[in-house]
Order: structure tokens, then C-alpha cells, then sequence
């Protein structure tokens, strides 16, 4: 009895289920590679597009840094900028009162911009 049962799954599996069951599974897995592949390559450009990016910020700063005129400006940014930082940091520890921690989202923008500006490496 069990081996006619086994012999009846054996001819049935023979009949192109497997076949097909085998070919869905090649199919599933060479779309996840695809897939993957395809995150990888966005994820690649997205990369190149944020160097290029930081390159030409780079270059503006370093040519902005060319002329004299610029550094006044600069060190008042960078200045005001670790006095900011410096409150956050005696706020942390201290807990003193009043609201240091608490921006305005321009003023979130203007400080990360001078943020990048104090620190672009320029290679």
C-alpha cells in the first residue's frame, strides 16, 4: 500500500509538476536579483550625486576663501555658529533654565550650512 502510494507520487511529480515548480523558483529568484540589483544601482548614483554635490561646494568655498573680503564674514558665521553649539552643550549638562535647545527651522538650515562650511575638507 505505502509503495503504491509512493509509485503514484513518483508518476505525478514526473508529469511536469516539478518542472514547473523548479522553474517558478528560478523565476522568483532571478527577480530578487534583479530587484536588488536595481537597488543597488540607485543606490550607487545616489552616492555619485551627493560627491558631486559636496565637490562643488567645496569649490565654492575655497574660491569664496580667495578673496580677503571673505573672511570677515566667514569667521562671523563660524564664531556665532560655536557659541550656538557651546550654549547647546552648557544647556546639556548644566540643565539651565530657558529654551537654548529649541530652533526655528530656518535658523536649522543657516546653522547646518555653517556647519558644512567650517568643516569642507576641499580634496
Amino acid at each position: 500500500m505505502f509503495a503504491g502510494l509512493f509509485a503514484g507520487l513518483l508518476k505525478w511529480l514526473s508529469g511536469g509538476v516539478l518542472d514547473r515548480v523548479l522553474q517558478h523558483l528560478e523565476t522568483k529568484a532571478k527577480n530578487e536579483t534583479d530587484r536588488e540589483k536595481l537597488r543597488t544601482e540607485v543606490t550607487i548614483e545616489q552616492v555619485k550625486a551627493e560627491l558631486a554635490r559636496r565637490a562643488q561646494q567645496s569649490d565654492l568655498v575655497k574660491a569664496s576663501l580667495a578673496h580677503r573680503i571673505m573672511w570677515f564674514p566667514a569667521f562671523v558665521i563660524c564664531l556665532d555658529t560655536a557659541i550656538l553649539y557651546t550654549a547647546h552643550i552648557v544647556d546639556a549638562v548644566w540643565q539651565l533654565p530657558g529654551d537654548v535647545a529649541t530652533l526655528d527651522a530656518s535658523m536649522v538650515t543657516v546653522f547646518s550650512a555653517a556647519l558644512a562650511f567650517m568643516f569642507v575638507s576641499g580634496k
